[in-house]
């Protein structure tokens, strides 16, 4: 199976296929000039599904957490090459998205309830080597931003609020606030 998750206004397409025999899942880009391209997957991690491709090129990997290492959250450049964002202190988390000014969103997440439920946590990365931005909690209250989905190149992101109801929220990634 194929699964496209995202395409570019330059009309490349990224996404994934799932091997038949194994079950893994590698990444692609296709565009008309340049057809399939198989995206390098992470040494030592063959499992690494895909989310969105932005204009500049770069791609969001995920490299799902196992039994012997932790989830590690990626995004692929143009090139080929692999650039790792920081998501120390958590087993696990993904970027979901970078704009076109190079902000990326995403979130991380922890064990709770004996490994049934996730903790959440949404987090902003000014850039690659930069620590990210975690939101556990808004307002001293129990409103907890649990993942952004999705940022636009005027810094904008959009996520979900875990209150009970799953309420949606924008966020501005260059001033703050909701």
């Amino acid at each position: 199976r194929s699964y496209a998750r995202s395409i570019n206004d330059h009309g490349t397409i990224l996404g994934w296929s799932t091997e038949a025999n194994t079950g893994i899942n590698r990444s692609w880009t296709y565009s008309r000039s340049g057809g399939l391209v198989w995206i390098t997957s992470p040494p030592g991690n063959d499992n690494v599904p895909s989310f969105r491709i932005n204009n500049a090129g770069q791609s969001t990997l995920w490299v799902s957490p196992n039994t012997t290492s932790p989830g590690r959250a990626f995004v692929a450049q143009p090139d080929g090459s692999l650039v790792e964002y920081n998501i120390s202190g958590f087993p696990g988390g993904l970027v979901t998205e970078v704009s076109d000014a190079g902000v990326a969103v995403g979130y991380n997440f922890t064990w709770v309830g004996g490994g049934y439920a996730w903790d959440w946590n949404a987090l902003v990365w000014p850039s690659p080597n930069a620590p990210y931005q975690a939101f556990p909690t808004w307002y001293g209250v129990a409103n907890f931003l649990d993942r952004f989905n999705s940022i636009n190149f005027e810094g904008l992101a959009v996520g979900t609020m875990i209150n009970g109801n799953g309420t949606g929220v924008i966020y501005d990634t260059t001033n703050g606030g909701i």
